[in-house]
């Protein structure tokens, strides 16, 4: 039976797509994206917000998980750079984005440190 959802297609993954979900994550790089209100979210108010926000992601990433069984691989929805992903594979990216910010993280603590050494 064909999806429901107008933004689901059956558009495969880029060349970038293939290869950063074969790699399991991305490239060890800097990546900019230009300003804007899609990909730069507002500032949180406080630490507590933060903390609180990760929480809810973490959640909420427990509660989909198991519907990503019944998923179909077949129906996609477009990311902009990797193309065609079905819902187990937004799923993933989640993940994978959460450890390039850590290891952004991690360069920027070093940098701190060593100018402060």
């Amino acid at each position: 039976m064909p999806s429901q959802d107008p933004l689901a297609t059956h558009v495969g993954k880029t060349e970038d797509g293939a290869a950063i979900f074969a790699q399991g994550s991305f490239p060890p790089i800097r990546i900019q994206v230009p300003p804007s209100a899609q990909y730069t979210p507002e500032q949180p108010e406080s630490k507590e917000q933060l903390i609180q926000g990760l929480h809810t992601v973490i959640q909420r990433m427990r509660e989909i998980e198991p519907s990503l069984e019944k998923a179909s691989k077949q129906n996609t929805v477009s990311h902009p750079r990797f193309g065609g992903l079905c819902a187990e594979e937004w799923f993933l990216l989640i993940e994978m984005h959460y450890r390039h910010h850590l290891l952004q993280l991690e360069r920027l603590n070093k940098e701190l440190f060593r100018k402060v050494m």
